[in-house]
């Protein structure tokens, strides 16, 4: 079974950095690898978290996946 990475800089093309890569990057438990929430992460962190979910939307909807993410902030 192939897992869908989900974090932001794989979406925006740079696939060498997988969710596996990203949690060790930024020091994430593991439970957040290939899960939609790994976002939550660089939304609650960003100075301007609705830019940043608006952010996220349009690269899930870049990829097909946005029906598959949660809406609100």
């Amino acid at each position: 079974m192939i897992k869908q990475n989900y974090n932001h800089l794989y979406l925006r093309g740079f696939t060498n950095i997988d969710d596996e890569a990203y949690c060790v990057k930024e020091g994430l438990p593991p439970s957040l690898m290939y899960n939609r929430e790994i976002n939550d992460v660089y939304i609650s962190t960003h100075e301007n978290p609705t830019k940043a979910l608006k952010h996220i939307q349009l690269l899930l909807a870049d990829q097909g996946l946005l029906n598959s993410w949660r809406m609100e902030v």
